[in-house]
């Protein structure tokens, strides 16, 4: 997935996402380059997508659920070439990165309901989208090895250590 993500991926890895901070360089006007989601730091791309307070707390929980200690990133590229480096089959490598990307993606449009929506989108459910999109993405993708919901919803980076 070296060129997966938010907004395609490419926009996340070469920092070309709409942030406040973005749009404020490129001369647009914008009532504030403060974070919309957490409301205490710069919103740029990385911060948005991993160094927010609720970034962080999903990212958590996603290292969690997979059973994987979070790496220790300065930037987006940094979270790929932790994948590309994880002693893992390429099975679960392409698991770990459609997760990784419905992450991305769930994140970034979190922070686009927070600003753009009719009402706030709810925190609670960040996390059974991501399991239900990430799911769904991959078994669209990759129709052999198929894994099971309830596999998916347990650690799907286990199925292939059985």
């Amino acid at each position: 997935m070296a060129d997966g993500g938010a907004g395609g991926g490419g926009g996340t890895l070469r920092d070309r996402l709409p942030s406040r901070w973005n749009l404020s360089r490129k001369g647009i006007d914008v009532a504030s380059i403060t974070c919309s989601v957490c409301d205490s730091g710069i919103e740029t791309s990385f911060h948005s997508l991993w160094v927010c307070s609720f970034a962080t707390s999903i990212w958590n929980k996603i290292f969690k659920w997979l059973d994987l200690n979070p790496p220790s990133i300065s930037n987006m590229h940094g979270m790929f070439a932790w994948i590309d480096d994880l002693h893992m089959t390429s099975n679960k490598k392409a698991i770990l990165e459609v997760i990784c990307g419905a992450v991305l993606w769930s994140l970034w449009n979190f922070r686009n309901e927070t600003l753009f929506g009719a009402a706030h989108p709810k925190r609670s459910i960040v996390i059974d989208m991501i399991m239900d999109c990430s799911f769904r993405w991959y078994s669209s993708r990759n129709k052999l090895p198929l894994i099971s919901w309830n596999n998916w919803i347990q650690n799907p980076l286990v199925v292939f250590s059985l």
